[in-house]
This record gives structure tokens, sequence and C-alpha cells, in this order.
């Protein structure tokens, strides 16, 4: 028995080595979907171990500096007309923003805590702090890293206007959180390993420009260059089904506009820009024929230039971000060029460059 068992034991171990043997010579060969979730994060250079600890702690960065400077009342520019209007369910000045005063509605009566005004102020808050870390994210999408991101997060996240912005009750706060949110989607989109993982992120990228739409119309310019992309580079994906389901999800926005007419004939509070009930009312309003629907303000009040225009913002921009903006962009093209993310690299340039563009050809600087 002794013998016939190391008999079993030995022709066991002689099969068992080759196969181990084996199975190393083959790993390289493995597809890509069998190997092991570590092996595959690092081949791509990124270490969840590092970067998810990282996320949460400038998130909480970013909230500890937004709530202890939270103001406790109404602050200046728009601030008290989008607060009352969200109080009372009314309609704001063109084009409306009816994705803002039903979110800050419904948070304001939720809220148990403080005052109307403050409860807007903290969502602001959290708003501002997600765009933050959506700047973090797609900058270590780019970079593969984290001090690179850090970097650019914190550059975005506590400037003088980011951080003004980002603690009281205007729109801008959930503007930069869908168009970072967006830039994040764009990353993804052109680093996915499937068509699977691409139409997902698809989906994602229509819903939350969908959305943008719904709360500033500048969000477009970003808007504009990031579909007409992403139709190209993914042409081989778009079925006719697929199509319908990004035109659906995109159209979840706009169809808050809905709500205008709704509460121009429902409401009879004070709160309230415009009148909504009739067609003319209604299209006069969301394409904001009063200011002129493709101006960010009145002209007469300028004499500069374009050129003018885009020097004096790349001027102040500098001297916003402590002078670091410029040194650091610079610094980042270099790096991201080597990087190979040809098609990130150039929808997100396209996006920035049509929305200074636009911004510096229509506003009153």
């Amino acid at each position: 028995t002794t013998q016939t068992g190391s008999g079993l034991e030995h022709e066991l171990i002689a099969l068992v080595r080759p196969a181990k043997a084996m199975n190393r010579k083959q790993m390289p060969d493995q597809p890509q979907s069998v190997r092991a979730p570590a092996s595959k994060s690092r081949e791509h250079g990124y270490n969840t171990s590092h970067l998810v600890p990282s996320a949460a702690a400038f998130v909480v960065l970013q909230l500890v500096a937004y709530i202890t400077t939270l103001p406790p009342s109404v602050t200046g520019g728009d601030s008290g007309e989008l607060l009352a209007v969200s109080c009372q369910l009314g309609v704001a000045h063109p084009p409306g923003y009816p994705l803002f005063t039903l979110i800050y509605h419904a948070w304001m009566r939720l809220l148990p805590w403080h005052s109307p005004a403050w409860r807007a102020n903290l969502l602001t808050a959290i708003f501002a702090s997600g765009a933050g870390l959506f700047v973090f994210l797609a900058i270590y999408r780019l970079s593969h890293n984290l001090g690179a991101a850090l970097a650019g997060g914190s550059l975005f996240a506590f400037t003088r206007l980011s951080w003004i912005y980002a603690v009281s009750a205007e729109v801008f706060g959930l503007n930069n959180l869908l168009t970072a949110a967006l830039c994040y989607l764009v990353c993804c989109f052109f680093e996915s390993s499937s068509s699977q993982q691409q139409f997902r992120t698809a989906c994602f990228g229509a819903l939350v420009a969908g959305l943008a739409t719904a709360n500033q119309h500048t969000s477009a310019l970003f808007i504009a260059p990031c579909v007409s992309f992403v139709l190209w580079n993914g042409r081989r994906l778009w079925t006719p089904r697929r199509l319908l389901v990004l035109g659906l999800l995109g159209a979840l926005g706009p169809a808050t506009y809905a709500y205008l007419p709704l509460s121009a004939f429902s409401n009879s509070t004070s709160a309230t820009w415009g009148d909504q009930r009739t067609w003319a009312g209604f299209k006069t309003h969301i394409l904001r024929e009063e200011y002129g629907t493709f101006d960010l303000g009145s002209h007469s009040s300028t004499d500069t230039t374009v050129v003018q225009r885009l020097g004096l913002h790349a001027w102040h921009a500098s001297i916003e971000s402590f002078y670091l903006l410029l040194p650091l962009a610079t610094v980042g093209l270099v790096g991201v060029s080597k990087s190979g993310k040809r098609w990130s690299k150039m929808v997100l340039l396209a996006m920035l460059a049509l929305y200074l563009g636009f911004f510096n050809a229509r506003a009153n600087l």
C-alpha cells in the first residue's frame, strides 16, 4: 500500500509541475478579461489603494474649508432672487433655471437646520466639493499622478472666485459640478476597453449634458465639441436603438423647462419673472431674448476687442491662481502630451477653446 501511494504521489507531482510551468509561460498571453483585477489596475497605471483614500480626503478638505466659511444668510449677486424663487417655486430670471429651483426647493424643505439661506449655501458647498472631486479624478485619469491631481484639484477648488461661488446660493456651483463631471466622463469614454463600457459612459454623459443645459446655457459650449467627438470616435457603436437611448437620457434635463409654464399657471407668487403662460412668453424666457440669446451682456458698455479680452482673461486668471495657472498648465500640457491620450486631450482642449472664444467674444468685459 505504501509503495502504491508513493507511486501515485510521484505521478501527481510530475503532472502538477509541468502544469505550473505551463501556466507561468502562458500568463502574458491570457486575455485581458481573465487577468486578476490588481494586475489589470497596474497595467493601466491606476493604484486604487491610494486613489480612493486620497480622493475622499480631498473631498473632506473642501467641505471643511467651505462649511467653516459658509455665510449664514443671503449673499450678493442673484442669490436673493434665486432663493426667493426656490422657496416659493416661482420662475427666476431668464432662462428660468428650473433644475436649480427644483433641487434647492426640495433641499431647503428637507433639511431642518438653520435658515433656508444657510441650507442653500450648504448645498452649493456640496456641489462645489463634487466639482473639485471630478477635476481631481479627470486629472488623475490623464496623468496617473496623484500629486498632479491634488495640485490641479486644489488650484480649482481654493482660488478666490471658485471659493466665493462655492459658499453662496448661485447657479455656478451646480454648473461647475456638471461640467467637471462631463470632463471626467470624456476621459473615461476614450479609455474604455470595450464597446459596452463606452456605451455605458456615453449614457452617463448624455444625462449629465442634458442636466447641465437645464442649469446654464453656456454649458452647451462644452457639450457641443464633446458630443461631436464622441459620436465620431464611436461611430461603429451607434445603432439606432443606442442613439435613441442617448437622446432620451439627454432630453431629461431640458424637459425640466416644462416647469416654467406649470409654475406660471399654478403659482400666484410675486417671485416670478415674466409670463410663461403663452408660447411667446415661454420662448422669450428660455431663449433669453430680453438680454439677447447669444449675448452675455450689453456690448455698449465695453470698447475692448476680443484679443484684448482674451489677454485680460488670461491675466486675471493668473492673478486668481496666485500666478500658478500658466506655469502649471504648461507643465501639464507637456506631461499629458507624452501620455498618448490623444482623443481625451483633443476633446478637452476643444471644449476649453470654444468656451473661452465664445465667452470673450460675447461678454461685456
